[in-house]
């Protein structure tokens, strides 16, 4: 008698396809060009006027996008989830600024003298060597 076994491969439904993430290519696509097209035919110029009409073309074609394939409920999560990432990229860059001008402009007084040594008798305008 022949056993005969039969092995299950599982199967991964929440694994995007590459025909569900071709509106979100699209979409990105549509966002990219237009943004460089509305700043080229408008006189928004310059890094405000290219960021202001990146946030509302990404809104726009991000609702419009989840309105066409899914539901107004869909557009709706997608137009908060734009704003979510906008609020969180307002955060993080400054932060981000911040912390690259500390670490480039403070990397050369760090030196294991500052965690070994008193510097109590030091004066506020000493050099860093001292």
């Amino acid at each position: 008698m022949s056993s005969d076994t039969l092995i299950a491969k599982p199967s991964r439904p929440w694994k995007p396809t590459p025909r569900t993430l071709l509106p979100d290519f699209i979409g990105a696509f549509i966002t990219a060009f237009g943004t460089m097209a509305i700043v080229a035919a408008t006189p928004l110029k310059g890094k405000l006027g290219f960021v202001i009409v990146l946030i509302l073309m990404a809104i726009a074609t991000a609702s419009i996008i989840s309105a066409i394939t899914k539901d107004t409920k869909a557009a709706i999560n997608s137009t908060t989830t734009v704003l979510v990432y906008v609020a969180a990229s307002f955060v993080i860059v400054p932060l981000a600024s911040i912390l690259w001008e500390i670490f480039t402009k403070g990397a050369t007084g760090v030196s294991l003298n500052i965690f070994q040594n008193d510097m109590s008798a030091t004066a506020s305008d000493a050099p860093l060597t001292e």
